[in-house]
């Protein structure tokens, strides 16, 4: 066997052992699945403040994990929320916390989820700004034309009511007009034949 340089022992020791950690912690489909959950501690902390009972949080936050462990500064701000022991034990509980894999999963997800709703980080150019403006003229048109649709069809409608009320009214009017107790009999004329010449 050759005799290796202790230093250099130790550096492959540690890159293959980083390189390990990296490929072994690859998230799983179970791992995406658990981040994608995850309960952030803004979340926690909106609970709070929409007035969630403690034990309901605490439930959530069982079933769904929490992506870190809160900070001293955190704690103590989750305490001015009124946070009791119980919910700061569960954040500070392990079993609570996602593993390494879960994690890398869930900043992944965060990301793709904030560059979804944001849209590119790359500045707009000249041609970006001319498409928005062309977009922004369409939907105030659809929305011009969308109006006037509505109106027309409150037009309509108006002058639909009127037509069924006067309609209504004439017919109300000639019933009472022509009431009488007895019923009206009408004769048709008789048609003679011409006298037989």
């Amino acid at each position: 066997m050759l005799p290796i340089d202790r230093p250099l022992a130790v550096a492959l020791l540690g890159a293959a052992s980083l390189f390990c950690l990296n490929a072994c912690s690859a998230p799983t489909a179970e791992d995406v699945r658990i981040a994608r959950q995850a309960m952030p501690i803004s979340e926690v902390s909106l609970m709070l403040r929409g007035g969630n009972s403690q034990i309901n949080i605490i439930n959530e936050v069982n079933r769904r994990h929490i992506p870190e462990t809160i900070s001293a500064a955190l704690e103590a701000d989750l305490r001015q929320q009124r946070a009791g022991e119980d919910l700061i034990a569960a954040l500070k509980d392990e079993k609570n916390l996602l593993t390494r894999s879960q994690r890398v999963a869930f900043t992944e997800w965060t990301n793709t989820r904030a560059e979804h709703v944001s849209g590119p980080r790359s500045q707009p150019n000249a041609d970006q700004s001319e498409t928005d403006g062309e977009r922004r003229q369409r939907l105030e048109n659809l929305n011009q034309q969308n109006l006037n649709n509505i109106e027309r069809n409150q037009a309509e409608q108006v002058n639909r009511d009127y037509r069924q009320e006067t309609s209504r009214s004439r017919l109300e009017g000639g019933r009472e007009r022509y009431s009488t107790p007895y019923p009206i009999l009408y004769a048709t004329p008789s048609r003679r034949r011409p006298p037989s010449g």
